[in-house]
């Protein structure tokens, strides 16, 4: 008698061991426990039978198609074909431990928990708190720096720009649409501030999509210098599984364009916010900058970059970048500015 439950329960233990996970298994939301590690990483993921989307972090959603076969989780990346291969562990009707994360102390019924990417845990979840969010294709542009160099030193006030499906450029300040004078209130009170996390405010990153013109940028530059942000990061193409491309790029723009200028005083629905004090700057105007006898030279397509090679080192210019450049020329364009200024030359390169 003995020798049979022991028989059976040997069976039960193996036909549950053998049990494979299917496409039926993934189907629906899987949100990552809250964990430090777990930052920048693929946060939510949401399996239908034939496709999956994913959310990082920083709320830009990707989506492929997927294959699991001995619990081998294969997903091909849709927009460049970027295959993501993981083992693939399930525990079902799980209930984790408060000890796993303090998000998971609300969780009172049993849930099933996944395992992906070495040692990232998820949970099945009914909610999905970013179905809405439109995934789109960056600009592709390579850089010699990738978010994951710095991405554990600092925060980030996130935004994105891409044109969506009815080929109208959209703002997404964290994971709502917003208009550009929204930025206002979000640089001043959307603080990234997470008081577990020992990594410092860096300032404002951008996911830039395919189609979004200079003039867009130009436009969201000049709310950005509003607000005495100079600097940005453009994640511009993606590496790897959730990894990107970074371009520092330098903000210029003439002080008096903005504070001489209503349009950059208000917001859409609050009050604006006290005007900051204008920063010390040798010149106010582009009128200003030629009155000292300073120099212009205009960039309206690529091949005015060769005028570039025509400056002296003992002379200051202004290179006013005209804003129907093709976006990918004014990233070039700024490469080499970027070069020149290594070599102490004086250039203002200011979008008009």
């Amino acid at each position: 008698m003995k020798l049979k439950i022991l028989l059976f329960v040997g069976f039960v233990l193996l036909f549950f061991a053998c049990q494979q996970i299917s496409k039926v298994d993934l189907e629906g939301q899987w949100i990552a426990f809250a964990s430090e590690s777990n930052e920048e990483k693929i946060y939510e993921l949401n399996f239908s039978l034939d496709t999956v989307e994913w959310v990082n972090d920083h709320n830009f959603k990707d989506r492929g198609t997927y294959e699991i076969e001995h619990d081998i989780l294969k997903i091909t990346r849709l927009d460049d074909g970027f295959e993501i291969k993981t083992k693939a562990g399930m525990r079902r009707g799980w209930k984790p431990s408060s000890r796993e994360s303090n998000e998971t102390q609300l969780l009172t019924e049993l849930r099933d928990s996944l395992t992906l990417f070495d040692s990232i845990g998820y949970y099945r979840d009914d909610r999905s708190m970013h179905a809405n969010l439109e995934p789109f294709e960056l600009i592709g542009i390579s850089s010699d720096q990738l978010l994951s160099e710095i991405q554990d030193k600092y925060l980030f006030y996130i935004i994105h720009l891409h044109q969506s499906a009815d080929q109208r450029v959209k703002l997404r300040l964290g994971d709502k649409i917003a208009k550009f004078e929204d930025l206002l209130l979000y640089l001043n009170f959307g603080s990234p501030f997470n008081p577990k996390s020992n990594r410092r405010i860096k300032g404002p990153l951008l996911y830039l999509g395919k189609g979004v013109q200079l003039k867009d940028l130009k436009e969201m530059y000049y709310y950005l210098a509003r607000e005495q942000h100079n600097r940005i990061w453009i994640a511009t193409k993606k590496e790897g599984i959730a990894d990107y491309h970074l371009i520092h790029d330098k903000i210029y723009v003439w002080r008096d364009d903005i504070y001489l200028n209503n349009k950059y005083l208000s917001t859409s629905e609050f009050p604006s916010p006290p005007l900051p004090p204008p920063p010390p700057v040798e010149f106010t105007s582009k009128a200003d900058f030629l009155s000292k006898g300073n120099q212009e030279i205009k960039i309206n397509t690529k091949a005015d970059f060769t005028k570039l090679n025509e400056m002296q080192l003992d002379k200051k210019y202004t290179v006013t970048i005209n804003q129907d450049l093709p976006i990918e020329d004014y990233f070039e364009l700024k490469s080499r500015v970027r070069a020149l200024w290594k070599k102490k030359y004086f250039i203002i390169p200011a979008i008009e």
